[in-house]
């Protein structure tokens, strides 16, 4: 085995290798180092940027604003905790900072094992609506590049891809709860901020050849965190990967002409009508593609 001291560049795995070359890569980098970069994941550049944005928004918020829902008012461990509030080892740890988790319902209780407790909904700040729907599409995306990395990890070590998967059954990530989450802050953020979308949907295209190669390029980025979103339905089936690429694409031009066609409509439609709408359109493609047997 090799010494992590003799270790001078971190190892990099790229999720779009093929299967025989991931899970290689990713079993030394597991068995030799402990860890490494992971690239080629499809989470878009712009989700990231926006989680970035909305979390400076959250920790610029006025303190009152961010002690309504401070960790002392939940008891599933969740909330605000502001710079100083925290202990590491008995000293102060000058940090401030919010523990989020997964939403599902609370199943604590007396005669209940304590760390019970642990499960149970978030607190969100009223003055940042926005900020669940964020946080629900990355956790989304990252749960999706998650079990698809784990599947290959399985594999790496000689067991059924799947061996894993049972021991997450019961685990809201589902496709279907990622799904709506992601459409939920696609629709989200298009609300929050109609001029910019406008132009992003409606405007931008023409102006330049360099801002077509972009747009066009960014239109990929975002056709790979649905194929990467899809998870376990794109990476089963046995269509070639070129043909999976070409329906990752129509998926996403579905999604945006759905909300250009919103804009132009002056979102007179509920969003809740047209998330739903929307995620039924996306399931009934997915459930048509041919698994491999």
């Amino acid at each position: 085995m090799t010494s992590v001291g003799n270790v001078n560049a971190v190892p990099v795995v790229d999720l779009r290798a093929s299967s025989g070359q991931l899970r290689r890569s990713l079993r030394a980098a597991a068995h030799e180092v402990g860890f490494f970069y992971l690239t080629n994941h499809g989470v878009p550049e712009a989700l990231v940027s926006r989680v970035l944005e909305a979390a400076r928004r959250l920790f610029e918020l006025p303190e009152a604003d961010k002690s309504a829902v401070a960790m002392v008012r939940s008891p599933h461990f969740r909330g605000y905790t502001r710079l100083g509030g925290e202990l590491t080892r008995g000293e102060v740890d000058w940090r401030e900072q919010i523990d989020i988790g997964p939403e599902r319902a609370p199943i604590g209780g007396p005669g209940k094992p304590d760390y019970l407790w642990l499960q149970g909904p978030n607190q969100w700040p009223a003055t940042l609506p926005e900020l669940p729907g964020i946080i629900g599409e990355w956790d989304a995306t990252l749960s999706s590049v998650a079990r698809s990395l784990l599947r290959h990890w399985a594999a790496s070590l000689g067991s059924p891809p799947d061996v894993f998967d049972s021991a997450f059954a019961e685990a809201p990530a589902t496709i279907e709860a990622q799904l709506r989450a992601a459409l939920s802050g696609y629709f989200s953020a298009i609300d929050a901020d109609q001029r910019g979308a406008r132009i992003t949907l409606l405007e931008v295209l023409g102006v330049s050849t360099t801002v077509d190669k972009a747009y066009a390029a960014q239109f990929e980025r975002f056709a790979g965190s649905v194929e990467a979103l899809a998870g376990d339905s794109f990476s089963a089936s046995r269509l070639p990967k070129p043909q999976l690429d070409v329906i990752a694409q129509g998926i996403f031009g579905a999604i945006t002409q759905i909300a250009t066609q919103w804009l132009l409509d002056h979102r007179r439609r509920p969003r809740a009508q047209l998330i739903d709408a929307t995620y039924v359109l996306v399931l009934a493609v997915l459930g048509q593609l041919p698994h491999a047997r």
